[in-house]
């Protein structure tokens, strides 16, 4: 069974027997399509590239993540090191599981509605309990190189976290934390996801935000442990643009920041 395969076969059917996440495997070519950049003024220093891909399988995209990390640990300096840059896409309606995720507690829905929706259940080696993905909801994954900026990983987190509360202000939407839960919540419900995962230096996963997407669907699980959580979107605030150009005022917003450590 090829790495593919071994990701397909996590379905509704495979959840009576699932016990712990499996951890992602490496991708053999991934694939991801064609990818669209999207022009972002950003400071000078940086080699950050924005890449808007649209919506493609979780599987694919965990894939290609995988591969971008082999490739990293086997870099030997600065010039071998992968390139950086931040992805913006959407997913297909999706069920992932943390390391921290007990998939018979956590995934709510029966086996008969999952296996009728054709909802994919995905273990990944990200920090977290369950969390969903589904049309409609913006999802950027930055792919930073933090050994070589210099920066902890708590530092990196601080900046997706003053990034992405900027620039839900900028459409209007006042957003704030609850305690030391990850994540940005409005007074309607919780609106925005971090889950990051640091291998060789290099980020993977990152965030999503509640654009258009259907919030009825976060029934299905215990997001992030919880049972009952409320949510919200940007939708209900009146934002209609399209996933790609709130995610290149996103990355407008992200390029804001003193992302290196001064030497």
């Amino acid at each position: 069974m090829d790495s593919v395969d071994h990701f397909k076969s996590l379905s509704a059917d495979a959840l009576q027997l699932l016990v712990d996440a499996p951890s992602v495997e490496r991708a053999r070519e991934p694939v991801l399509g064609s990818s669209l950049p999207i022009p972002v003024v950003a400071a000078e220093r940086s080699v950050i590239t924005p890449i808007w891909l649209g919506q493609i399988p979780y599987v694919e995209s965990m894939l290609a993540t995988q591969a971008l990390a082999d490739s990293s640990k086997a870099s030997g300096n600065m010039a071998q090191a992968p390139k950086e840059k931040i992805e913006g896409l959407e997913y297909p309606l999706t069920i992932t599981l943390g390391r921290r995720a007990d998939p018979l507690r956590d995934i709510k829905a029966s086996i008969r509605i999952l296996r009728d929706r054709n909802i994919p259940i995905v273990g990944v080696e990200r920090g977290g309990q369950a969390t969903l993905h589904n049309p409609g909801q913006l999802v950027i994954y930055p792919h930073i190189n933090l050994r070589e900026r210099g920066l902890k990983v708590k530092e990196y987190v601080a900046v997706i976290e003053v990034v992405t509360k900027r620039f839900l202000q900028r459409f209007g939407i006042e957003a704030f934390c609850k305690g030391d839960e990850p994540g940005l919540h409005t007074v309607s419900g919780k609106i925005a996801f971090f889950g990051v995962r640091v291998q060789h230096g290099f980020t993977s996963h990152g965030l999503s935000i509640n654009v258009r997407n259907n919030l009825d669907d976060f029934a299905m699980i215990r997001s992030c442990g919880k049972s009952e959580e409320a949510f919200s979107r940007m939708q209900d605030y009146g934002v209609t643009a399209p996933l790609s150009f709130l995610f290149k005022c996103w990355c407008e917003e992200f390029f804001k920041e003193p992302i290196d450590r001064p030497i």
